[in-house]
């Protein structure tokens, strides 16, 4: 967590971005509480690309006390975000779409991989998911 009104401009994009190019199947993590963490998995599914049957992805499932604790956790993190004022939260949210807009051919590479989707069409879906967060970002309330 950050202290209440600090600015916190920097996103990084977790390691596991490096799924559209990578060769042997990634381990996902999980985020909580602003790091990424191993996941102690009672079950994992292998995300395969569509096209290729390749494994690029082993997804832990988190068991009942590691969703407990992510959920315990982001409701700390919501009563300190409910302090920032709207601006601040605006600037966030406005950061987080420049994140988005940056690295939008990567995650349309993602997406194409992941479920097999064309390129135009996972260009278009991740430009979706970046122009929500326009209007949430200009309004005073959010």
């Amino acid at each position: 967590m950050w202290p209440v009104g600090a600015p916190r401009h920097h996103v990084d994009m977790p390691e596991n971005t490096a799924l559209a190019s990578a060769p042997a199947a990634t381990t996902l993590r999980n985020h909580v509480a602003g790091s990424w963490v191993d996941v102690d998995a009672v079950e994992t599914l292998v995300d395969r690309d569509p096209a290729t049957g390749e494994a690029i992805a082993d997804v832990p499932l988190s068991g009942a006390a590691a969703v407990a604790a992510a959920a315990a956790a982001a409701k700390a993190a919501q009563r300190d975000w409910r302090e920032v004022p709207p601006q601040v939260r605006a600037r966030h949210l406005m950061a987080l779409r420049e994140v988005l807009d940056a690295h939008r051919d990567e995650l349309a590479a993602l997406v194409t991989r992941d479920m097999g989707k064309t390129l135009p069409d996972a260009l278009g879906e991740v430009a979706a998911g970046s122009s929500r967060s326009r209007p949430r970002s200009a309004s005073p309330t959010c």
